[in-house]
């Protein structure tokens, strides 16, 4: 395993702003449960970071996931996403890039979404595939704004939130989100308070009632993620974090417009 920096809560009063830390996390991802798995066994490895500037965040994600099957035949997934959301929220770029998928080609999407302002009605534009849009519902939040409102509602004491996210990964990555946040563990000004967050993904277009994706984790006041659980209906992926760096803050400060 890789070396863990134990990186200290930052402590927040009651209303202040939530202020998510610029890192960079590698997670070693698991079947969730080997001895139950059945088919394709996954094992891999999930880098993601967070950088902050005066503008906005940028984020990066690169997952490389090796399905070994039940007769030792083996197929590797990789998927490479980009994205930078301005700080007030309202604008979304994105870029995604995967390689084996089901018929064991690439897919690509990119572009931006936009907003007049936040919770307004919007419009995604994508450059790939080239001339297709598509219509955001009022109230519909971007990645870093969704991850802010789960920290807000778990330092209020909520127990659920829904929320509709477009998360920027093609023209079907419009979800209802709905989350359920345990109790907070651990003492609020410790190193290791956090609290444990599970999301179910829908299609927001109500179709139908099954979810297509779930996850749980444990978050911290920082945006950190510990405990991955990824569950693709086919197959559940754990992450074990093994890396854990800091990030430059910007000169300007993490406080959103």
């Amino acid at each position: 395993m890789g070396a863990l920096l134990c990186v200290p809560a930052l402590p927040l009063r009651a209303g202040s702003p939530v202020e998510i830390v610029p890192h960079r996390a590698v997670y070693r991802l698991l079947a969730a449960d080997p001895a139950s798995a059945a088919g394709e066994r996954p094992e891999g490895m999930l880098a993601v970071e967070w950088r902050a500037d005066c503008r906005g965040w940028e984020s990066r994600q690169r997952m490389v996931l090796r399905l070994a099957g039940a007769e030792g035949a083996t197929r590797a997934l990789e998927l490479r996403f980009w994205s930078f959301e301005s700080r007030d929220g309202t604008r979304l770029r994105f870029s995604l890039r995967s390689q084996g998928d089901a018929r064991g080609g690439a897919i690509r999407f990119a572009g931006e979404a936009r907003l007049p302002e936040p919770g307004a009605a919007g419009e995604v534009r994508f450059s790939a595939p080239e001339g297709v849009t598509l219509a955001l519902s009022e109230g519909v939040r971007f990645p870093l704004a969704h991850l802010r409102r789960l920290i807000e509602a778990a330092r209020a004491g909520r127990t659920t939130v829904r929320d509709l996210l477009f998360d920027g990964t093609g023209p079907s990555g419009m979800s209802l989100v709905a989350a359920a946040i345990g109790p907070l563990t651990g003492d609020r000004s410790a190193a290791r308070s956090r609290w444990p967050v599970a999301l179910v993904y829908y299609p927001a277009n109500g179709d139908t009632l099954l979810p297509t994706f779930a996850m749980r984790f444990l978050l911290e006041e920082t945006g950190i993620l510990r405990e991955l659980e990824m569950d693709y209906g086919r197959f559940r992926v754990r992450g074990e974090l093994e890396l854990l760096e800091l990030l430059p803050l910007p000169a300007c400060g993490l406080e959103a417009e």
